[in-house]
């Protein structure tokens, strides 16, 4: 039956047809899976709905695979794939309950030798989806008859999955482990190979929280299903306006050009984006960078890409997460073939009381300076993209012996992936990567589950982030 906002017509067809019928939400709810719902929330914004005689009991999104690096990407495992149901070797203790990350939040559970993937949930920002949230894990729970006696979690306590777990475990007298967001990356990487490590695990992705407080993002880890050790991380930077500088990029760009540059300066640069802005707001900013308030410190890759496309003129303001990386790529696909890409380069330092650091300060000086020129956006987003290529393999060389994994969202760029395994593959490592399970944040309960499944296993404590593995 085709209804629309007044009425409802049946409408008979000769022959089968071919149709393409999209899910009815709006941006940041659940899927509305009842006629009537859909014309009371979209009504007024649609002409017309395709609705059918049998009701839907359980929503579940579209599934999103592309392939990169030679590789299938599953980017959102959900219709068609999900639940998935991977097998253990061996009957673990539990059962077992993961409950996601805040965005792309999926959920993950063991019993026996069997796991379960939810479907793919969403992003928990709004009551709606963390209604969908909950719902969600009752309907596993009673599927499965489960009464889970552990829980793991996201470190972040502003998390609603973490919240739900901590208050379920309190009330219940479960077991609530927690797992940083960036080594369950990895972990779900491992996973999906079954294995335990050690592994040189490179995680980029847009932001999550670190053992320090700061919001990590752009970290080398040497890791193995108890614990990691952070190898190298991006040189931190501060996001102007905390979570509005990840809705304006603009904020991102100045909170690194901030690093070396007055507001006057910065308003004589010739950035498109920049020039949009009047000096009292760039100074305003500017006392809040240097106040160091609610701007908090990043190593996030991710927001690299965001600074760098703000600095480019490919984005102004982002409409999903990782639309910034999404342009880029765009961007860096326009390429000609009489043209190159620039050629751009991350330094490496060490210090004597820390880690190795990835330095960015004169790449993007030097992106500046060629904007100025007039270099071309497909060259310089090209030569963006290689110098994360470059950067990678740089630091694996610095740790040799180990198969190197690759997790988080901006490993979902098929520019980079089609330069990067290869390129990997050719200096002699394994590259592991995810296929089966999302790379993004849907990845991240199945990780956690990994680190739970081996806890229990082995009876060690938690651990802390702060492990260090021998290099073989």
């Amino acid at each position: 039956s085709l209804t629309t906002a007044s009425h409802s017509i049946r409408i008979g067809l000769p022959r089968p047809l071919a149709l393409v019928a999209t899910s009815a939400n709006g941006r940041g709810s659940p899927i509305l899976i009842e006629c009537d719902a859909v014309v009371r929330e979209l009504g007024g914004d649609i002409d017309g709905i395709l609705d059918h005689n049998r009701p839907i009991l359980h929503p579940c999104d579209d599934s999103l695979v592309q392939w990169a690096g030679g590789r299938r990407q599953t980017l959102r495992l959900a219709r068609g794939y999900a639940p998935c149901t991977p097998s253990l070797k061996q009957a673990g203790k539990g059962p077992l309950l993961a409950v996601g990350a805040q965005q792309k939040n999926q959920l993950a559970l063991a019993f026996g030798r069997q796991r379960i993937y939810s479907p793919y949930i969403g992003d928990l920002h709004s009551l709606p989806m963390q209604d969908h949230f909950e719902q969600t894990l009752a309907t596993f729970r009673e599927l499965y008859d489960l009464k889970p006696e552990l829980l793991v979690s996201d470190r972040h306590p502003g998390y609603l999955s973490h919240q739900w777990a901590k208050r379920y475990c309190h009330d219940q007298g479960a077991t609530h482990l927690e797992v940083q967001h960036h080594h369950a990356h990895l972990l779900a990487v491992m996973a999906e190979h079954n294995i335990t490590g050690p592994v040189l695990g490179v995680a980029f992705d847009g932001t999550g929280l670190g053992d320090d407080g700061t919001l990590w993002g752009g970290e080398l880890l040497r890791a193995d299903v108890q614990g990691f050790e952070r190898v190298a991380p991006l040189k931190p930077f501060k996001l102007v306006g905390g979570e509005a500088a990840i809705r304006e990029p603009v904020r991102q760009l100045l909170g690194l050009l901030f690093e070396s540059h007055s507001p006057e300066q910065i308003c004589a640069l010739d950035i498109p984006l920049i020039k949009q802005l009047p000096l009292e707001r760039i100074s305003n900013l500017h006392q809040l960078w240097q106040l160091g308030r609610n701007a908090p410190h990043t190593s996030s890759i991710g927001r690299l890409f965001d600074a760098v496309a703000a600095l480019l003129g490919v984005i102004d303001t982002p409409d999903y997460e990782g639309e910034a990386g999404l342009l880029l790529e765009a961007a860096a696909l326009q390429l000609t073939p009489d043209e190159q890409p620039f050629l751009l380069a991350f330094d490496l330092s060490q210090s004597a009381e820390g880690p190795l650091q990835i330095e960015w300060a004169e790449l993007i000086h030097t992106l500046v300076s060629e904007q100025r020129k007039g270099t071309s956006t497909a060259s310089l987003a090209a030569g963006f993209i290689r110098a994360i290529s470059k950067l990678v393999v740089a630091l694996a060389e610095r740790v040799p012996g180990y198969p190197v994994a690759l997790g988080g969202g901006v490993f979902q760029n098929r520019v980079l992936m089609d330069q990067l395994v290869p390129a990997l593959e050719a200096a002699g490592r394994q590259v592991l990567t995810s296929e089966t399970l999302p790379l993004n944040d849907g990845g991240i309960a199945a990780g956690q589950l990994w680190f739970a499944i081996h806890h229990l296993a082995t009876h060690q404590p938690v651990a802390t982030g702060c492990a260090t593995l021998s290099e073989s």
